[in-house]
């Protein structure tokens, strides 16, 4: 038996060994995790110390011009993660406006607030899958907007409160409208309407006397560079997961001679008249994106009728009322055609609806526009249509 404790030690040896790497790793991995914690912390406070900590934030719905609530934020709480706990205040409310779940946080020029930034005064809350609206709630109003992907920085200036009508000036070089122009030279053809009824069919009409050629983006040198600009300057993300039911259509490219036009209408599709162009998805425009490419020395203005003029609309060549946009080089226009707070037919928002089953309220019948007669001189002028799927009932 002497020769048992040596057989002992040996058999307890690597045992050791295997406790004291587990406390080491144990050890490390706490350290790890604390580290951790100390610097999102540290990254609080750095936020809080070099911010200040604002006391309370103002939550407006999308596009909202009356907030729907106050949140306070504790300050006296050096922990504090400001943005989780007014996330979850925002979630508790969502049943409320018939939404389901907050998922994004806008500034009222687009900006998407993160938790590193400082505390905002107001915010607007994007549920489910709504889209950013600017805000259009007095005339005049300017909002900053930073475009990364071009290396500019634009004002956009709301010109119309209804409908909601904004404008920027010098969104596009002289060189890059002149790149568009020529482009779409060679491809012109008459501009149609779209038909009535359970079909998507396109026909040329009186009201309409314009040129047209469609551009996809893989087709003309600055086709991605202003798909992306455009991305940047409305606030909403083409390529998200978040946003796989947003259809960018193709660039629309439009000539206007002499006493062409294209009378008043609306850009949305009603679905009890064209029922083909709406489809089995629900689909329907959101937001126009109007570049002019070219000054026009006398007419061509875009004209909405219903800017500041509660009047029904009959006479729909009549270009005398409401706002009036005039064409120049570089402007841009942005202008809606459904109302922000209804982008998306769901279970939740059927419950603050007023138009049935097939979600016709969405539209905004006060988006009537023209474009009016050219007098001297030609237009030339292209757009986007912003298109969102499921804003009706599915068929």
């Amino acid at each position: 038996f002497a020769a048992m404790p040596p057989f002992r030690q040996k058999r307890r040896a690597p045992l050791m060994n295997i406790l004291l790497v587990s406390a080491i790793v144990t050890f490390a991995i706490g350290s790890v995790l604390v580290i951790a914690f100390s610097r999102k912390t540290a990254r609080r406070k750095s936020v809080l110390a070099d911010h200040g900590c604002r006391k309370s934030t103002e939550i407006f719905a999308v596009a909202g011009c009356q907030k729907f609530m106050t949140h306070l934020h504790n300050c006296q709480d050096a922990e504090m993660d400001w943005y989780s706990d007014m996330s979850n205040a925002i979630d508790k409310e969502a049943g409320f406006l018939g939404k389901t779940k907050l998922r994004e946080l806008k500034l009222e020029n687009g900006k998407t607030v993160t938790r590193d930034d400082p505390i905002p005064g107001t915010a607007y809350a994007l549920f489910d899958k709504e889209l950013f609206v600017f805000p259009t709630c007095q005339i005049g109003t300017q909002y900053v907007i930073d475009l990364p992907s071009s290396n500019m920085q634009v004002n956009i200036t709301v010109v119309s409160v209804s409908p909601r009508v904004l404008v920027v000036e010098d969104f596009l070089t002289e060189a890059e409208s002149a790149d568009i122009i020529e482009t779409a030279k060679g491809k012109m053809g008459p501009s149609t309407v779209s038909a009535e009824g359970s079909d998507a069919k396109s026909i040329t009409q009186a009201s309409r006397t314009s040129s047209t050629a469609w551009l996809n983006p893989s087709h003309y040198s600055l086709g991605a560079k202003l798909r992306r600009r455009v991305s940047d300057l409305i606030g909403i993300a083409f390529d998200s997961p978040d946003t796989a039911h947003v259809v960018v259509e193709d660039l629309q490219v439009l000539r206007y001679e002499h006493l062409q036009h294209y009378h008043t209408h609306h850009d949305y599709f009603d679905p009890t008249l064209h029922a083909g162009f709406v489809g089995t998805d629900g689909r329907n425009r959101f937001i126009t994106v109007l570049f002019y490419l070219s000054d026009v020395e006398a007419g061509g203005e875009t004209a909405f009728p219903s800017a500041g003029d509660s009047r029904p609309v009959t006479d729909y060549a009549d270009c005398s009322r409401g706002l009036r946009v005039a064409p120049k080089r570089g402007r841009l226009a942005i202008f809606y055609s459904l109302h922000p707070h209804l982008q998306q037919f769901t279970a939740a928002s059927r419950l603050h609806r007023q138009g049935g089953d097939v979600g016709s309220d969405a539209l905004d019948v006060a988006s009537w526009h023209s474009g009016c007669d050219v007098i001297t001189g030609t237009k030339w002028a292209a757009n986007y249509w912003i298109t969102l799927k499921g804003v009706h009932a599915p068929t």
